[in-house]
């Protein structure tokens, strides 16, 4: 009766250590910094990245980011155009500053009846052909704008 119970119980430690296995060789391997590795994204001709920042954390999106354009165009952002470094809070004051000036700045792009708060360039993937605009909308709202994924 023992021997009719450990065959059954010693193929099961196997297929488990099988598909341990399997599910280890297919997961993402960390690089030599504890991180995972960055995404690979395509160059342009002047040596920019462009791709889509989908599920990405800042600090690996490309220098251009897949966006849809005011007129339904496809093309790319620049994040520094996006969200320009003179306007990002530095410190807690800096950054009760900033939501007091943001909401100035709303309160008059929606009494001006404008429906974006800023346009920036959308562009080929070149980084230098404007296509078209992209807007950026009011925070915490939702606009007829649309980031590719």
């Amino acid at each position: 009766m023992k021997k009719s119970i450990a065959i059954p119980f010693i193929a099961g430690i196997v297929v488990a250590i099988g598909i341990f296995c399997m599910i280890a060789a297919v997961a993402p391997t960390p690089n030599g910094e504890g991180g995972y590795p960055r995404p690979v994204f395509s160059t342009n001709e002047n040596g920019e990245t462009y791709g889509t920042c989908s599920g990405l954390d800042p600090e690996d999106w490309p220098d251009l980011i897949a966006a849809v354009g005011i007129n339904g165009v496809d093309g790319y952002i620049r994040d520094s155009e996006a969200h320009p470094e003179e306007e990002q809070p530095k410190n807690p004051e800096e950054a009760v500053l900033y939501m007091k000036w943001l909401e100035e700045e709303m309160r008059n792009a929606k009494e001006s009846g404008l429906e974006y708060l800023r346009i920036i360039p959308l562009y080929a993937e070149d980084g230098i052909t404007i296509i078209d605009q992209f807007g950026i909308s009011f925070p915490g709202e939702v606009a007829d704008v649309h980031v590719m994924d």
